[in-house]
C-alpha cells in the first residue's frame, strides 16, 4: 500500500448545547474540558488565547508536539494551522450551527505529508476519521453530563 501525500476529511456530529456554547469547546482552553491529556503551552503568553495570531502547543502521539496557531475567529467558527512534529502540515476548521435545540459540529481537517512515515499517518488518519468524529461527539457529551457531587 502506498502512502498519501495529502488529504481533506469532513466530519460531523450534534451536541446539546447552544452553537455559542458548542464553538467555545474548540479553542485551546476548551478542549481541556474533554480531551484527555489536552493541556495546551503558550510560548508567548499572554491573557487572551482566542484571537487570531495566538500560537499553543500541545503534546501529540509518540511524544511529538503539535504547534497549532489561530488563523481564524469566527462567532462560529475557529480555523488552526497544525503543524505536527511527526510530519504532518495542514489546517483544522471547526463550524457550529443550530440543529433545532442542538447544536451540528463539522470538522474539516486538510493535511499534507512532509515525509513517507507522515504519508502512512495520513492514511490511517483519514481511515479513522468517521470513528474519531464519533468518538468526539461522545466524548463531549459525557463531559457535558450534570456531575453529582
Amino acid at each position: 500500500m502506498g502512502s498519501l501525500e495529502s488529504t481533506t476529511r469532513t466530519g460531523r456530529f450534534t451536541v446539546e448545547v447552544s452553537p455559542n456554547r458548542a464553538i467555545g469547546l474548540f479553542t485551546a482552553e476548551g478542549e481541556r474540558g474533554w480531551v484527555d491529556g489536552w493541556e495546551p503551552r503558550y510560548p508567548a503568553g499572554g491573557e487572551d488565547r482566542d484571537r487570531v495570531g495566538t500560537v499553543f502547543v500541545t503534546a501529540g502521539a509518540e511524544g511529538a508536539d503539535v504547534v497549532w496557531v489561530v488563523t481564524w475567529v469566527g462567532e462560529l467558527e475557529r480555523r488552526y494551522a497544525r503543524f505536527d512534529h511527526r510530519g504532518t502540515v495542514g489546517t483544522v476548521e471547526v463550524r457550529c450551527r443550530a440543529a433545532g435545540a442542538a447544536t451540528e459540529v463539522e470538522v474539516t481537517y486538510r493535511l499534507t505529508a512532509m515525509t513517507a512515515d507522515a504519508g502512512r499517518e495520513l492514511e490511517r488518519f483519514a481511515a479513522g476519521y468517521e470513528a474519531m468524529m464519533e468518538a468526539w461527539g461522545a466524548r463531549i457529551r459525557a463531559a457535558l453530563l450534570p456531575r453529582d457531587g
